[in-house]
């Protein structure tokens, strides 16, 4: 081999050296990325799975909407919360508008199209009860709001809820009727689920004391000629009248005053919705009507009342509403993602949130308890429990 040829042949060698030097160099970073992007990716993921994603169903629109507003309120302050505890979520609301067929078509929406890991609500009584048989096929537990009544703990138990016992409501008036004395009166309500809910415990407890119902009638939601029917019952002389209104709780107070009927009146928590009593004006003198309300008398509830006037920078229209969003997400975010372990989770859960009682160890109903009040020189007073 000539020196011209053996320096060819040398060179070739080190071109082809080099370039599987480079080629396995290439495919080391090539290899590196692939690994990196897929860590990446698989961190990703993870991030992802640990997000859980929680549906409510509240009434954010219609008569009731104050109570899904002040809920959300809620929803946002445990959300702050569990950031700073690590722990994320993604919140989905839906619409319910406080009717049964609204709240069926969000469970439906939230279960088979988001598929969800956990649903709160909804909030009404009939809304309630008409999604108990869903959550029950779908073999997943149920967190309502708001009602926690007997008919609600009797859907099934499957059924949970944070709220109040709405037939103690009706007792709590009957109660007070017979200690003064007013042993006949006259019952008015309208035609929804909640409002007879009340008017018939009303009713059972104040006969069981030994009271007696002169007149009773009923009215469609909205229906604004009421004078006759207010004439009527007004006709065999009642002590007091018991109203238990679901949307008119307004138009009821002007037509008794209008009407010049001269009769206690008193009802349940409707009038004590946020506008309710600012709007009856002169009206509203004299009410009685049991509501709820949180106290502030534990450092959770000072503390959760305190970040909710810091952070919407106005006093909340009702403490007790925005407390059972906060502590439903609370709830939500603690329990396993597997649906199938999330009843037995409820049942032995303890959390601290901003309600009293944070565990569903004593049973599937958290309530408050509700309280008398009365309006007097327009001002609204504690008057029973004392």
């Amino acid at each position: 081999m000539s020196p011209e040829t053996s320096l060819v042949v040398s060179t070739v060698r080190t071109l082809r050296l080099l370039l599987v030097s480079l080629l396995t160099l290439f495919s080391g970073a090539r290899d590196a990325l692939t690994e990196e992007a897929l860590t990446e990716e698989a961190l990703t993921e993870e991030v992802s799975a640990d997000e859980r994603s929680i549906g409510y169903i509240l009434p954010l629109t219609g008569d009731a909407a104050v109570f899904g507003i002040e809920a959300k309120r809620g929803l946002e302050l445990a959300e702050s919360e569990l950031k700073t505890r690590g722990i994320a979520v993604r919140l989905l609301l839906e619409d319910e508008k406080c009717l049964p067929k609204d709240a069926v078509s969000a469970w439906h929406k939230l279960d088979h199209v988001e598929k969800v890991s956990f649903i709160v609500g909804p909030s009404c009584t009939g809304s309630i009860v008409a999604t108990a048989p869903l959550a029950l096929h779908a073999q997943r537990p149920l967190l309502a709001l708001w009602d926690a009544g007997r008919e609600v703990e009797q859907a099934g138990e499957h059924v949970y809820s944070l709220g109040f016992d709405s037939e103690m409501e009706g007792e709590l008036v009957a109660s007070y009727l017979m200690e003064h004395n007013l042993k006949r009166a006259s019952v008015l309500w309208e035609e929804d689920k909640f409002a007879e809910l009340v008017k018939e415990s009303f009713k059972e407890k104040f006969l069981s004391l030994g009271g007696e119902v002169v007149s009773q009638g009923s009215l469609h939601p909205g229906d604004q000629q009421t004078s006759a029917l207010l004439l009527r019952l007004a006709r065999n002389s009642p002590d007091a009248f018991f109203v238990s209104p679901a949307y008119s709780a307004v138009a009821i107070l002007k037509a008794i005053r209008n009407l010049q009927i001269r009769v206690p009146i008193f009802g349940q928590d409707t009038f004590g919705f946020p506008g309710v009593l600012e709007t009856a004006g002169d009206a509203k003198e004299g009410l009685i009507f049991a509501n709820i309300e949180l106290s502030q008398g534990t450092p959770e509830a000072h503390s959760f009342f305190e970040a909710y006037r810091n952070r919407f920078h106005e006093e909340p229209q009702s403490l007790a509403f925005a407390a059972f969003g906060y502590d439903s997400l609370i709830i939500a975010a603690s329990l396993p993602p597997a649906i199938s372990e999330q009843r037995a989770a409820l049942s032995s859960l303890q959390w601290k949130g901003a309600l009293p009682k944070g565990s569903f160890r004593e049973g599937r109903m958290i309530r408050l308890a509700p309280t008398l009040f009365q309006v007097s020189e327009n001002t609204v007073k504690r008057i029973s429990p004392s």
